[in-house]
């Protein structure tokens, strides 16, 4: 081979693992970001959920609940299991049919 072949074979070879590079370090920087805002998403759940605990101080009922939850999440699953509704990852314990205390599956 001579010379133009072998420099032209480099360069193909040297710009290809530079687009390897940009593209990888591009995928890095969206998951990156997503996982930002996913952390963000779930914080906000959280908190909304706690104050919620705290703003009915384990006075509130189940159907309440449950129609707060249908309102606001309406794109969720609930399930009910064992006296309990869950909405992804978190639990509203009941007892008596009164609201007695939010478990995170996460924590």
């Amino acid at each position: 081979m001579n010379s133009k072949t072998l420099s032209f074979i480099f360069l193909a070879i040297i710009i290809s693992t530079n687009l390897f590079w940009l593209y990888i370090f591009v995928d890095q920087s969206v998951s990156y970001d997503h996982l930002q805002r996913e952390i963000t998403y779930l914080r906000e759940d959280r908190d909304l959920m706690r104050n919620l605990m705290m703003d009915f101080n384990g006075s509130i009922s189940m159907v309440k609940v449950r129609t707060i939850l249908k309102n606001n999440y309406s794109n969720q699953i609930i399930k009910e299991e064992n006296g309990s509704l869950f909405v992804d990852d978190i639990g509203f314990k009941f007892k008596n049919n009164k609201l007695t205390g939010i478990v995170f599956m996460n924590e």
